[in-house]
């Protein structure tokens, strides 16, 4: 029985795993590719015994409605070895929530293949700036009020250069090859990614948009990273497969196993745009992040969301997946 994508029901076991579990088993002990179909088959009757609302930490007891873990002290456990990745099994509920948010905001191309998903842990400093940043744009905008979370907070996806296998195998910690920016995010939040875009020339606004001086320091700041349409911020979108475009192994570019991560940001109030302009080094006065959105008269094929301040956005979940053959 075929069920809706992204997961397969092997035959003839009820169950529900990753389509690609016969080929790809990912299991976060004692699992390879290599593992006998019949042992694979027993591995995923074995982790679906596991509730589907589990707490990720002590994976015993139930997770709070609200939260992540199931409790204070198991939140503080996680802080404490933080930051690294938490397998989610795939009926787990936040598992199935992430990848299918993940499957039905792909709208360009070809659907991927979900491989895993993770949830990541926080450092304790790292949740207390977050929240207080948070807190400061709920104060103002009064969001919950209107039916909102807190700050206005959303999920949106982002990638960027990976270059190590976090994610595959039992690959869970970050690692600390400069090169990798996923990890690096990971380990150390937005804050490097952020100073690397204001290390663009700050006399660009002194040009025109489109004139070549301009156009050069636009060339000179996408090789500082992706993302200056907008000017120096952090880039997100709703679009999974928009993310997707600036997902890069480097240490393996012909791989079509990649990695996404899915951010918690405080969208707070947005200042929408339909142009370019990559001059901006923070939202206007009395907004919280800038939006560029799509339409027929827009520079904008897929939305766009810009945060200019690094505890306004928290990478919360890594997605594995494997692309197309062909994409």
């Amino acid at each position: 029985m075929q069920v809706w994508a992204p997961f397969y029901v092997l035959p003839p076991c009820p169950h529900i795993v990753f389509q690609d579990a016969r080929r790809y088993w990912l299991y976060p002990v004692n699992h390879h590719p290599s593992h006998p179909p019949n042992q694979q088959h027993a591995l995923s009757r074995s982790m679906l015994t596991m509730p589907s609302n589990a707490c990720p930490q002590c994976q015993r007891q139930p997770k709070h409605p609200d939260y992540r873990f199931c409790s204070v002290a198991c939140g503080q456990s996680a802080a404490r070895s933080a930051p690294e990745l938490k397998y989610l099994y795939p009926h787990h509920e936040l598992s199935v929530t992430i990848a299918t948010q993940f499957m039905r905001c792909w709208s360009i191309g070809p659907r991927p293949t979900v491989l895993a998903v993770y949830t990541i842990t926080w450092t304790e400093s790292s949740q207390r700036s977050f929240k207080q940043y948070r807190d400061a744009v709920e104060f103002r905008g009064q969001f919950k009020r209107n039916g909102f979370f807190p700050g206005n907070e959303q999920k949106r996806f982002r990638s960027t250069v990976r270059a190590c296998t976090l994610g595959e195998g039992a690959n869970v910690s970050p690692c600390y090859n400069e090169a990798c920016w996923m990890c690096e995010t990971i380990r150390c939040g937005f804050e490097p990614h952020l100073q690397r875009k204001r290390s663009v020339p700050s006399y660009v606004s002194v040009f025109p948009v489109d004139s070549p001086k301009a156009v050069f320091l636009m060339v000179f700041a996408s090789r500082n990273g992706p993302g200056i349409r907008l000017g120096a911020g952090i880039y997100t979108s709703h679009s999974s497969s928009k993310a997707a475009q600036y997902a890069e192994n480097i240490h393996d570019p012909e791989s079509r196993i990649k990695a996404m991560l899915v951010c918690r940001v405080v969208i707070g109030t947005p200042f929408v745009t339909c142009q370019e302009d990559p001059t901006i080094r923070s939202p206007p006065l009395g907004y919280d992040c800038v939006y560029g959105e799509p339409g027929d008269h827009s520079a904008f094929r897929e939305d766009e969301y810009v945060v200019y301040n690094a505890d306004a956005i928290r990478a919360a979940y890594l997605v594995l997946y494997e692309t197309a053959p062909g994409a």
